[in-house]
């Protein structure tokens, strides 16, 4: 299960914000945005160059 911030970030990221504009967006850094999306990677066992559009897609679903 995401946490919170997981999903928050992960859900930016659905709507297409870079991970720099999530920083912004949640007054984050970019280092901390990386990890939160790496832990959604590794909840939902998913990685590689597509784990980005795998998580969403997952995500998206599963809502």
């Amino acid at each position: 299960m995401l946490s919170r911030r997981e999903a928050e970030v992960l859900g930016l990221a659905a709507q297409g914000l870079t991970n720099g504009a999530i920083a912004t967006a949640l007054t984050l850094s970019v280092r901390t945005v990386e990890r939160h999306l790496q832990n959604v990677y590794t909840k939902l066992g998913v990685g590689g160059p597509t784990a980005r559009a795998v998580a969403v897609v997952r995500w998206v679903r599963d809502r």
